[in-house]
């Protein structure tokens, strides 16, 4: 590569990377950059980057088994990083793992003036686009002095603008809702590129709701949640299928009752934010409140 193609390549790096360095800086710290380019190709991690001199691209560390050292870069550049041998955790290179989100985009034209609409329209997406689990929602709960807690669980229903499901009474989060009902849902569907962010309160089902649920599960299922102290200590998974086994001769052939422990969570959203991946990290966001009179705001979010 010739010397003022290589000049270009460097400029080109340092106008993306630091738009403010004044030109004459730059120029000052040229050779520098490529000092250090130098020593971190031989620190064992390949450069692809089209915006380095040919001679950089492709090329991997001769000591890369044995590498120990931090390796540093010109201050003025920002750059510093620690790299590891073979084998451990940072030859994974998590920080080069990204995609671009093109699928979609958001607008306001596209945005209802009831939330719930586009909230039904995209379960219905995901359903069609085939996505595994497209009623999976993550439930963020916390105890009452903040100690936060996470787990997925399946949707089952939106009804009178609530978020549906069911779960053990006695669990981990039935507990946490008991003692904190404010919670948090989040949709995430890698396959479309979006989510749904939902905050609100919680509140158990009426209990005739969960008996019609309930007596409509498959009947394993069923007899599952009679015999599972969810989020309970076990001795052994032997335990639990000798249970199971003993509820379903106990119940065979006969209905098996919902258990006073097990039951519908209903969630009032108070916020419901709309995300959908676009390029470059610029990202549509849209989020609605809800007003005194009934209707919903909307405004949209900096990504």
């Amino acid at each position: 590569m010739s010397s003022s193609k290589r000049d270009l390549s460097f400029l080109r790096y340092i106008a993306l990377t630091h738009p403010k360095l004044p030109k004459k800086s730059v120029l000052l710290h040229k050779e520098a950059f490529y000092r250090g380019l130098e020593k971190f190709l031989s620190c064992g991690r390949v450069y692809t980057l089209s915006l380095f001199p040919r001679r950089f691209q492709g090329r991997r560390c001769r000591r890369q088994y044995h590498c120990e050292r931090e390796v540093k870069r010109d201050p003025h550049l920002g750059w510093q990083r620690k790299l590891k041998g073979v084998g451990e955790m940072n030859d994974l290179h998590f920080e080069n793992i990204r995609r671009d989100y093109a699928q979609h985009s958001l607008s306001r034209k596209d945005m209802p003036s009831d939330p719930f609409e586009k909230v039904h329209q995209w379960l219905q997406d995901a359903v069609e686009a085939k996505v595994i689990e497209p009623t999976a929602v993550i439930v963020a709960t916390s105890t009452p002095d903040g100690h936060p807690s996470m787990r997925t669980v399946l949707l089952k229903e939106v009804l009178h603008n609530e978020f549906i499901f069911y779960s053990n009474y006695e669990s981990r989060k039935g507990q946490q809702m008991k003692a904190n009902p404010h919670v948090a849902l989040t949709f995430l569907w890698h396959e479309l590129e979006r989510q749904i962010h939902v905050e609100g309160t919680v509140r158990v089902l009426e209990p005739e709701l969960s008996d019609a649920y309930f007596d409509q599960r498959p009947y394993t299922s069923r007899v599952g949640a009679r015999i599972s102290p969810q989020s309970h200590p076990i001795p052994a998974r032997e335990f639990i299928m000798t249970e199971f086994a003993k509820e379903s001769l106990k119940f065979l052939g006969r209905k098996v009752p919902r258990p006073a422990t097990w039951g519908g969570f209903a969630v009032k959203a108070e916020r419901i934010e709309f995300w959908q991946g676009r390029k470059s990290r610029l990202h549509d966001r849209f989020l609605y409140l809800p007003e005194e009179d009934g209707t919903w705001s909307l405004t949209r979010l900096a990504p």
